[in-house]
C-alpha cells in the first residue's frame, strides 16, 4: 500500500494527566508518524493546554470515579452528528482508531456517523472475580450499541479482553501498549533523594486503594530491624489516601526513611526509576498491562508486583517468579522485599533480563504492528459505494462490494438509507447490499410526487435498469409499505421479504400527539405553500425549538442521546418531503392487497409506539400468509432512535431462515 495512511486517533482522555492511555496514544502516534503515517489527535481536550498536534478538540471534559477503582474522564459535544461527520469528512481520515470505548463519551457520538473503518484498542482490565463483573450487563449494553460500528478491535493483554468482551467486535488482535523506552534508557543524574548507602525502594502512583500503597507500607512492617534501616523509599505521587499514607508513614517512626515527592516530572521520574534498587508496584486489581512495569525494566531496575490478572501476565516470563506476588498478605509480601534486598546478584540478574525484555514493547516495534494493521484492515476494506442519480427522475443508492447473494434495503421515512449504515456494514459481510436514497431524501431529486406510489414506480424501473434479480428485501416502516407494493410490479418473485414495523393501513397508527401534529403539518391547505415548509425548516435547524416541540409531542423520550439523534434525523430531508410522506401514509391501506406467498419475516416490538400490533400482525396474515413473526425485546417503533446490535443480529439471523 504505497498511499500515506491517514488516520486519526480517537481518546476521550485529558492531555493535562498522564495516565497509561495517555502515555500508550503518544507513543503510538509519534511513532507511527517516523513511519510515514499521517497521524491527528482528537479529543476533548482544550487547545489552550497544549495537546499533541495536530489536534481536533471535540466535546468538553467530565470527571469521574471510573470501575476499575481510579479516577477517569467522560465526554460530550453538542456538535450534532452531522457536524462531526463534516469534520471527518474534511480532514479525509482513512481510519478512525478509537482508544478505549466503555467509557461514555465522544467516542461514542463519533463512531456512528464515520464513514470509514472503525479500530477500537480496549485498555480497561480487572480481575475475573473482581466485583466491577458485577457491570458486565451494564457492558453488554453498551456493546449491543457499539459491535455494529466496529470493524476490528484489539485488547492490550487478555485481560483487557476478558473484561471488554460484551463490546469486542471481532477479529480481535492482542498488541499491548506501546511505551517511549527512549526515556528510561538513557541515562539521567542521580536524583536528590537517592541514597547511595542505602537500599533504594520507589513507589510511584496514584494514592488510591487498587494501587496498593498502604499495603506496601504495612509490609515494612515486617522486615527485619536490621533491614529497615538501610531502607530508603521514595513515593511518586498523590491522591484520595494522603492522609491514611501520612498516619501509616508516622507509626513506622523513620525505620525505614521515607520520602513522599509528590508528583514530579516525566524525566525526574525516569531518573528515579533508574538509580532506584527495587520498584514496587503493589497493585491489587484494576490493571490490565502496567506500562509502568515496562518503564522499570528497561531502566534496569527489578520489580515486585501485585498478582493482578494483568501484571501476572505481563510478568509471566519473569525469572524471579514469587516476584509476583499477594500483596494483602503482608507477612509474605515483607518476605520477598527481604530476599529481594539481600540477594544483589538476583537484582542484577533481573535487571539484564529486564532491559532485554522490555525492549520488545519499544514504541517503535508496537507501532510497526499497527501500521500492518491498518493496512489488512483497509486493504480488506469494502467502503460503500454511491451512485448519484443520473438524471432528476433517477436515484441514488449506496452499494457495498459484489457477492452472489444480494439484498435490496428500502429505508423508512426519516433519515434514508444512510441511517442504517450500521445494518448495511454489518450484513455486507455475507451478503452485497444497496440501499437506494427514494426522491427527496439524501441527494435523489425532491422535484418528484413523494408517495408510496410514485416510490413503487421509481424503483420498479431502477430495479430493471439496474439489472437486478434474485434479491431478498428488507423494508424499514415506509419502506416496508414499498415493498408489500413492489411485489406486484417486479416480473420475479424476491427470494425473501424481511418487514421491520411495517404498517399495513393508517387505521393501524396509533392515535398519540405526534399523529394529530402530522395531521396538521399535512393538511392539504399547507401543502400548497412552500415557503411554509421553509419556516418549518428554519424551526428543525433549531436544537432548542425542536427540544422543546420534542417534549410537547413526545415526552417518552428522554434520554438526550436518543433526542439528539432523532432530531438529527429530521434534518436529513426537507419537511416538505416528511410531509408529503406522512400525509401519504395517512391515507394507506393494504388490507386488499391481493395474498402473495413469498417467504416473509415480519420483525417488530409488540410496544411499538407508532403502530397497533394487535391489529396488525392478522393484516400481514391475511395478505403475506407465508410470514414468520419475531417479536423484538424493544420498548419503542423499531427504526426510531439507534440501530441496536439485536436489531443487526436479528436480520441477519431472519435472511438465513
Amino acid at each position: 500500500m504505497n498511499k500515506t495512511i491517514n488516520i486519526a486517533l480517537v481518546s476521550h482522555v485529558d492531555w493535562t494527566s498522564h495516565g497509561g492511555v495517555q502515555k500508550h496514544t503518544l507513543a503510538l502516534g509519534e511513532a507511527l508518524k517516523k513511519l510515514g503515517v499521517s497521524v491527528t489527535y482528537i479529543s476533548p481536550t482544550p487547545q489552550k493546554t497544549d495537546p499533541p498536534q495536530p489536534h481536533i478538540q471535540i466535546g468538553q471534559l467530565i470527571r469521574v470515579p471510573t470501575p476499575n477503582g481510579s479516577w477517569g474522564s467522560i465526554s460530550r459535544t453538542i456538535k450534532t452528528p452531522n457536524q462531526i461527520r463534516d469534520i471527518i469528512t474534511k480532514n479525509k481520515f482513512d481510519l478512525l482508531h478509537f482508544q478505549e470505548l466503555i467509557a461514555p463519551s465522544i467516542s461514542w457520538q463519533i463512531i456512528k456517523v464515520s464513514s470509514v473503518p472503525n479500530l477500537a484498542t480496549f485498555h480497561t482490565g480487572w480481575n475475573k472475580d473482581a466485583p466491577q463483573e458485577n457491570l458486565q450487563p451494564l457492558i453488554n449494553q453498551i456493546g449491543q450499541n457499539l459491535k455494529p460500528y466496529l470493524t476490528a478491535s484489539i485488547a492490550v493483554s487478555p485481560t483487557a479482553a476478558q473484561t471488554n468482551r460484551q463490546i469486542i467486535q471481532p477479529p480481535l488482535h492482542i498488541i499491548p501498549n506501546a511505551v517511549d523506552l527512549s526515556l528510561f534508557t538513557a541515562r539521567h543524574p542521580k536524583p536528590k533523594h537517592i541514597d547511595s548507602n542505602k537500599l533504594n525502594l520507589l513507589f510511584i502512583g496514584r494514592f488510591e486503594e487498587r494501587k496498593g500503597l498502604p499495603h506496601l507500607l504495612q509490609a515494612l512492617k515486617y522486615l527485619p530491624s536490621n533491614l529497615k534501616t538501610q531502607i530508603n523509599l521514595n513515593i511518586i505521587g498523590s491522591g484520595p489516601q494522603i492522609q491514611l499514607v501520612k498516619k501509616q508513614i508516622k507509626e513506622l517512626n523513620n525505620k525505614p526513611t521515607i520520602n513522599l515527592l509528590g508528583y514530579v516530572s516525566d524525566s525526574q521520574k525516569a531518573a528515579y526509576l533508574q538509580h532506584s534498587d527495587l520498584f514496587i508496584a503493589p497493585s491489587t486489581g484494576g490493571e490490565s498491562f502496567g506500562i509502568v512495569l515496562i518503564e522499570s525494566l528497561a531502566a534496569g531496575t527489578p520489580v515486585i508486583a501485585g498478582n493482578n490478572d494483568g501484571y501476572s501476565y505481563l510478568l509471566r516470563h519473569y525469572p524471579y517468579k514469587d516476584g509476583i506476588v499477594d500483596v494483602t498478605n503482608h507477612h509474605l509480601f515483607a518476605q520477598i522485599i527481604t530476599h529481594l534486598a539481600t540477594h544483589p546478584r538476583l537484582r542484577r540478574q533481573l535487571s539484564r533480563w529486564g532491559k532485554t525484555f522490555a525492549n520488545q514493547y519499544s514504541a517503535d516495534k508496537i507501532a510497526l504492528k499497527h501500521l500492518n494493521l491498518y493496512q489488512k484492515i483497509l486493504s480488506n476494506y469494502q467502503p460503500l459505494i454511491y451512485s448519484p442519480p443520473r438524471s432528476p427522475h433517477n436515484i441514488g443508492f449506496y452499494k457495498t462490494q459484489s457477492k452472489p447473494k444480494k439484498i435490496l434495503l428500502l429505508h423508512g421515512q426519516k433519515g434514508g438509507a444512510l441511517r442504517f449504515k450500521s445494518i448495511i456494514t454489518y450484513l455486507s459481510r455475507d451478503y452485497q447490499v444497496i440501499a437506494p436514497d427514494l426522491p427527496g431524501y439524501g441527494n435523489s431529486p425532491t422535484n418528484q410526487p413523494h408517495t408510496t406510489d410514485h416510490y413503487t414506480n421509481i424503483l420498479k424501473h431502477w430495479i430493471s435498469d439496474q439489472k437486478l434479480s434474485n434479491f431478498s428485501i428488507i423494508g424499514l416502516s415506509m419502506g416496508g409499505i414499498i415493498a408489500i407494493k413492489l411485489l406486484k410490479k417486479l416480473k420475479f418473485q424476491p427470494e425473501k421479504l424481511i418487514l421491520l414495523a411495517t404498517p399495513v393501513s393508517h387505521k393501524h397508527l396509533t392515535l398519540n400527539t405526534k399523529q394529530n401534529l402530522i395531521k396538521f403539518l399535512t393538511h392539504p391547505y399547507l401543502l400548497k405553500y412552500p415557503q411554509i415548509y421553509q419556516g418549518i425548516d428554519r424551526i428543525i435547524k433549531s436544537d432548542r425549538l425542536m427540544t422543546t416541540l420534542y417534549q410537547l409531542i413526545q415526552p417518552n423520550i428522554i434520554d438526550p442521546k436518543t433526542l439528539a439523534y432523532e432530531i438529527d434525523q429530521w434534518r436529513q430531508q426537507p419537511s416538505r418531503v416528511m410531509a408529503e410522506t406522512a400525509h401519504d401514509l395517512l391515507q394507506t391501506d393494504l388490507t386488499q392487497e391481493p395474498p402473495n406467498n413469498v417467504p416473509t419475516i415480519y420483525l417488530y416490538t409488540p410496544k411499538d409506539n407508532y403502530v397497533n400490533m394487535k391489529q396488525t400482525i392478522p393484516a400481514i396474515k391475511a395478505i403475506l400468509p407465508n410470514t414468520r413473526f419475531v417479536s423484538l425485546n424493544l420498548d419503542k417503533h423499531v427504526p426510531q432512535g439507534e440501530i441496536s446490535l439485536q436489531l443487526v443480529k436479528q436480520l441477519t439471523k431472519s435472511i438465513k431462515l
